[in-house]
């Protein structure tokens, strides 16, 4: 899998690679590893080798994850969700909190391990992803300022995109408009879209909504992955930090807005077996990340990008 990040390092781009364990259905067909790894102090390596021919081709990224086995040798070091969180998330993190915009996002095919590495299992520490740890070690930093002249506000909004129609996972299902929330342009901030948002006091209050959200996904089930992600899901964590001076005049502001990005999976549809509304579905997921995809890559090469192509990119 995928993970794509903006504004770490200086780069507007970065790209990560994940190898994850064998799956039941890959374990059942005797599945071959065809994948190693290899880290540098500046960028990575991914080589594949060709089963057939035997042929090793290597891949360049900024980070190359190894969490298929811990003890086999030569695939590369082993990676944990802490791993990746303090190589990738802590990165990302520290770019928002000094008043970046930047955002975070799992690419890959369905059942490729996305949502594992974003969410992860909340509440077994060990198994958090990115998502639920970035919320973590935000509140961690609040507490730690002493200052009574400095404010931080933290508050979360968390919607999906499915079928090219934006819903609130912050809300009643039974609440939802019909036709989805409609984004409108803003001057300052772009475009958005007017869905619930939560002040977030403590940790506690962050959990509880994704909790609530990740009840209100679309997902469903097929041959490839018997939890599939049916849309997008954005977590979009809103920040800001206010100082002032002792008679009460704002120095400073500190704003910023993290994008954490749950994409579904790509799927192809003779593998997949989708047939009716999942087929449908996956239509519109694939055209989605293909918009995406065309958005990077005019990023990436200082081009303008069509990001009215899909609900997705505005």
């Amino acid at each position: 899998m995928n993970l794509e990040c903006g504004g770490a390092d200086g780069d507007s781009v970065q790209v990560a690679v994940r190898m994850r364990v064998f799956n039941g259905r890959e374990k059942a067909a005797n599945a071959e590893r065809i994948v190693r790894m290899e880290n540098f102090d500046k960028g990575s390596k991914t080589y594949i080798t060709d089963p057939d021919t035997k042929e090793e081709k290597e891949f360049k990224y900024d980070f190359s994850f190894q969490s298929h086995s811990d003890s086999e040798p030569g695939i590369g070091e082993w990676a944990t969700q802490d791993t990746v969180m303090q190589t990738l998330g802590i990165p990302v993190l520290n770019a928002a909190l000094e008043g970046r915009n930047v955002s975070l996002f799992a690419y890959g095919q369905t059942g490729s391990g996305k949502s594992f590495s974003m969410l992860g299992k909340v509440g077994v520490p060990e198994l958090e992803g990115i998502i639920p740890r970035s919320c973590r070690e935000i509140f961690r930093r609040r507490d730690s300022e002493t200052s009574p002249l400095v404010q931080i506000n933290v508050d979360i909004q968390v919607v999906e995109v499915y079928c090219e129609q934006v819903n609130d996972l912050l809300a009643d299902r039974k609440n939802w408009p019909a036709n989805g929330h409609k984004p409108r342009l803003t001057p300052k901030f772009g475009y958005v879209v007017d869905t619930i948002t939560k002040p977030c006091l403590v940790y506690d209050d962050i959990f509880s909504a994704m909790e609530f959200a990740d009840k209100n996904r679309s997902v469903g089930s097929h041959a490839l992955n018997p939890e599939s992600s049916r849309a997008h899901t954005i977590y979009q964590i809103n920040y800001s930090k206010v100082t002032k001076n002792e008679s009460g005049k704002i120095l400073e502001t500190v704003s910023a807005k993290l994008n954490l990005i749950d994409l579904a999976g790509s799927e192809r549809t003779d593998s997949a077996g989708t047939t009716g509304q999942m087929l449908k579905e996956g239509n519109a997921i694939n055209l989605s990340l293909t918009a995406l995809g065309g958005c990077i890559k005019a990023l990436s090469e200082n081009k303008k990008p069509n990001f009215r192509d899909s609900k997705l990119t505005l």
